[in-house]
């Protein structure tokens, strides 16, 4: 899906993460009827019961996991620090192992993995760019259409960052959402509307986007009208 948010889940922030995960998967094969589901994962939420969960039928996972010297999964045990061995270990410093029940080859399970940045990204984007947390309600009702909002936002804001990034440009979230933050107008009374935003690359590709321009020495407000119209009519075209 390009990196497109499908749904998301609220719970308790007292729940552990690791108890959510299989019936949020069970949740979201019901609504949308996913023949095979490749489950990535950090250790957080690498746990015994969660890779079990997904190593039947079509499921599989691909989680981070700590390994011995010899390549076998680390079990659980507590050990004492060895300031020697910690100095050899910092020669791996930026990598890690994974674990997974996949038998694709290494390129494939890589690729599947690498998705997990796209996964982060939209977090990042919820928690910074979005202000999504923290969350300055009670209500459980009032939570849920904060994030909803949030999520909806978030939707939107990728299908536009795919449009806009469509001939192969690479213009981030955050670079698209401040510039339609200043693509401002001064008002000028029996006149219409001048743009005081400075024209760019990316300001040309929203346009093209959106399939109408607003960087004209001067918007009539017939011409104003005309573009606001257009854009109602592809909203109500799309349901």
């Amino acid at each position: 899906m390009d990196g497109m948010p499908l749904a998301f889940e609220i719970n308790p922030g007292n729940t552990s993460e690791q108890g959510t995960m299989l019936p949020l998967e069970k949740k979201l094969n019901g609504n949308f009827k996913i023949s095979k589901i490749v489950v990535c994962t950090d250790a957080g939420l690498s746990s015994y019961e969660n890779r079990k969960g997904n190593n039947v039928g079509k499921r599989s996972f691909i989680s981070q996991a700590s390994y011995t010297p010899e390549g076998e999964l680390a079990p659980m045990t507590s050990y004492t620090l060895d300031m020697e061995m910690v100095e050899q270990e910092e020669r791996f410093d930026g990598y890690y192992g994974v674990s997974t029940d996949l038998s694709d080859n290494e390129p494939s399970i890589l690729k599947y993995n690498g998705f997990r940045w796209k996964l982060e990204d939209c977090f990042r984007v919820l928690k910074t760019d979005f202000e999504a947390r923290p969350v300055f309600l009670q209500r459980d009702d009032r939570i849920k259409a904060h994030f909803l909002t949030c999520f909806l936002s978030l939707l939107i804001i990728r299908l536009l960052e795919k449009k806009v990034n469509r001939a192969g440009q690479k213009f981030s979230v955050r670079k698209i959402s401040d510039t339609l933050a200043g693509m401002d107008f001064c008002s000028i009374p029996g006149e219409g509307f001048v743009p005081t935003y400075t024209r760019t690359t990316l300001t040309d590709h929203l346009h093209a986007s959106a399939g109408f321009r607003t960087d004209y020495q001067i918007i009539t407000k017939k011409e104003m009208r005309k573009i606001i119209a257009s854009t109602r009519k592809k909203d109500e075209n799309n349901y």
